[in-house]
């Protein structure tokens, strides 16, 4: 395996030098490239092996862990057949025989529990193998009672784990991914077989150590699932090359999902700001950004300070209409808008995914991966070395290293800007029982307010000189639509709103006509439980108001808002007070 990564090196070398050669040694080279991969694939099947050989042991341990746990348990598989490198399945033994046992010990009932919920007497752990996009995904489910969330953020809680502000910021995906954290059990009692807190995170490490990632699923009383993904070799890998300054980078094309490329005006326009993390709405998703030369420039993990440094500047820079030097400070100058570019990869981590922006894509190779140095791999950022062609080394990026080096805030699934939402979100809030994300603003000095991201089609930052004045009524082109503009201290009975030369505009969903609501200030994305406090009497165009972060909230009634926007543009545009853009 060694001898054809040499190989694979001196062929990448040898194409380096295509472009001046003449016709015939072009065609040579070309020849010699197909052979060579024809090569490598050759030897890469020699090293692949069924993942068969490692089911093939299962059925024995769930047996033996029935009769030790008076259960009844069976196994079913399937994809045995799905080949994967000898080195990695060799490493998958211990972290798959440490998931079967949980499936057993805390996930499958006894079976009198089982008949009383209305369950078989026989429970069943499942695992399936499959092939996707260039990647092994393996499945491990149990059709057991599930875990709670709820009792996860109170075990995480009571163990210190996590701070009371950093669970009500996650989704319920995040809250049961907890269960991987070192330390962590929802098992009161220890067994010889689980729960004494260790084994879950070692899964996780060895998983990520590969190369891959596992998530977890669970829903109470119908089981829960593990969904472990994996390249399919480490030895030889395709990346895409990114540069930054003189430096290029690889990105294992596992990791990229795809190329955006923004132009001119909208470098500017199309990045947009939720507290200190720079977004971008990829079709119907926000996308979190992350500046890799940022991140190349501090070996230290990223602090909250940090974090709000890199994204003022990044403002300041779009006010005054410039671009960044980028690349470490090869470029000494800022240049003006026109002609420039700015590019990013989409990458995966995991489930989720974050735009990476570089100077420039450098094209794509296969790589051979060595190992990097001890020093280099202490920052986290980085998963190895390789030799490119021209006989300069590339550092291999590690994306989910760089997520958690930059402290990127991922978007849950419930931020999607899906024409689906779920009906209770379109249902009015007051209405809402369960956690939802809020976004936090303010309009004056005073009170806070707070919308369901559920309800919010899109957030812009805008400029005072942006706003155009039509008889008594104000408004903001978006996207090529004349949006009306709304102001909640002339529509209700609040403080008076702070006007700056940069604001920001909340556009709801699902609302005719156009209008968004005027914002002096973003506050904070939480997760919150939507009971409101609807006693008494509240004024109109206000659903309640919630206790959050021990300051009280209110939650105006975005319909009842859109019906005054309604109004506004008929009969009763004689209250100019609630859309003139004064100060």
């Amino acid at each position: 395996m060694t001898l054809a990564g040499e190989l694979v090196l001196v062929r990448n070398q040898q194409l380096s030098k295509i472009a001046g050669a003449d016709p015939e040694d072009r065609g040579i080279f070309q020849r010699m490239d197909r052979i060579t991969s024809q090569m490598q694939e050759a030897v890469m099947r020699t090293r692949m092996q069924p993942v068969g050989n490692l089911f093939g042991r299962l059925p024995r341990m769930v047996r033996d862990l029935s009769q030790k746990l008076s259960k009844n348990i069976q196994i079913v598989t399937r994809g045995d057949e799905v080949e994967l490198d000898k080195t990695i399945l060799e490493s998958l033994t211990d972290p798959m025989a440490h998931l079967i046992r949980n499936a057993c010990d805390h996930g499958i009932e006894k079976p009198a529990e089982r008949l009383s919920a209305g369950k078989p007497e026989t429970g069943t752990v499942s695992v399936h193998a499959y092939h996707e996009a260039g990647q092994i995904n393996i499945v491990i489910r149990d059709d057991g009672k599930g875990m709670n969330p709820a009792v996860i953020r109170e075990k995480a809680l009571a163990k210190g784990l996590k701070t009371q502000g950093e669970l009500n910021r996650m989704s319920e995906g995040e809250i049961l991914s907890l269960i991987m954290l070192p330390g962590f059990s929802t098992s009161e009692f220890a067994t010889e077989i689980s729960g004494r807190g260790v084994g879950t995170d070692v899964v996780k490490s060895a998983v990520e150590m590969l190369g891959g990632h596992i998530a977890v699923t669970s829903a109470a009383g119908k089981g829960t699932g593990f969904h472990i993904c994996l390249p399919l070799t480490l030895a030889i890998i395709p990346c895409l090359l990114l540069s930054v300054g003189n430096e290029r980078f690889a990105v294992p094309k596992v990791n990229v999902a795809e190329l955006v490329c923004l132009y001119d005006e909208d470098v500017f326009a199309r990045i947009e700001y939720a507290g200190v993390q720079e977004v971008f709405r990829l079709r119907r998703t926000l996308l979190p950004l992350v500046r890799l030369h940022e991140v190349l420039a501090r070996p230290l993990p990223f602090t909250e300070e940090i974090r709000s440094e890199i994204t003022g500047k990044y403002q300041r820079i779009a006010k005054a209409g410039l671009f960044p030097s980028r690349g470490l400070g090869t470029r000494e100058k800022n240049r003006r808008r026109s002609g420039e570019n700015l590019f990013f990869a989409v990458v995966r981590v995991g489930t989720r995914q974050f735009g990476l922006i570089a100077d420039c894509v450098a094209g794509s190779e296969e790589i051979v991966v060595n190992p990097v140095h001890p020093k280099l791999k202490s920052i986290g950022i980085y998963s190895g070395t390789a030799i490119m062609g021209d006989g300069t080394v590339a550092m291999i990026l590690d994306v989910r290293g760089i997520a958690e080096h930059s402290g990127v805030e991922f978007i849950s699934s419930g931020e999607k800007e899906t024409g689906s939402a779920a009906p209770e979100c379109r249902t009015p809030v007051r209405h809402c029982t369960s956690t939802h994300r809020v976004l936090i603003f303010k309009n004056g000095e005073q009170e806070r307010f707070a919308v369901p991201l559920a309800m919010i089609r899109r957030v812009s930052a805008i400029r005072k000189q942006r706003i155009e004045t039509v008889g008594s009524r104000s408004y903001i082109t978006v996207d090529g639509i004349p949006t009306l503009i709304l102001r909640l201290d002339c529509l209700l009975d609040v403080s008076p709103c702070i006007l700056k030369d940069e604001m920001y505009l909340l556009q709801p969903r699902d609302c005719s006509p156009a209008f968004g609501i005027l914002m002096s200030e973003l506050c904070d994305v939480l997760s919150v439980p939507l009971t409101l406090n609807g006693e008494g009497e509240m004024e109109d165009g206000i659903l309640g108001t919630a206790l959050i972060q021990e300051r009280l909230t209110l939650f105006p009634d975005i319909r009842r808002l859109a019906e005054k926007a309604s109004e506004f543009r008929g009969e009763v545009l004689s209250q100019p007070s609630a859309l003139t853009w004064t100060g």
